[in-house]
């Protein structure tokens, strides 16, 4: 339970609005686990306070929370999009409901690839008679 502790602090403290870099599946996971869990508790709260005079300072929390929260986990995001060796285009597969958000948490969770590998930057390497493999 450590590294979902240090991934949220990392990403927070010291990557709060990076785009550079790779974020690995471990880093972006543990960081949106427990901002996910976070956000559950507050509208679990909501729920158990349905009617009574505290839902609106839930609310004002609610939202404090998800607007600080926003960047740090679209740059996330992007990070683990380019560790995967994907672009951050991928993000506008939020647009297109359910279908969309189940297939940019697949490719959330692909592993790491290797520099270069995926990329068509050393297509002048490539042998005759093999075809290259594009991502």
């Amino acid at each position: 339970m450590d590294f979902l502790k240090e991934s949220f602090s990392d990403v927070l403290r010291k990557r709060y609005a990076t785009l550079e870099g790779k974020a690995s599946r471990k880093e972006y996971w543990g960081f949106t686990l427990i901002y996910l869990g976070v956000l559950a508790a507050l509208y679990g709260a909501r729920a158990l306070l349905e009617g009574g005079p505290l839902v609106t300072v839930v609310d004002i929390v609610l939202v404090a929370y998800s607007a600080v929260m926003l960047m740090p986990e679209f740059a996330a995001a992007v990070r683990r999009l380019r560790d995967a060796g994907l672009g951050a285009g991928c993000l506008l597969l939020l647009l297109i409901p359910i279908i969309g958000w189940t297939l940019l948490g697949a490719l959330l969770c692909l592993p790491s690839r290797k520099s270069g590998e995926g990329s068509t930057k050393n297509m002048g390497n490539v042998h005759k008679g093999s075809s290259p493999v594009l991502y």
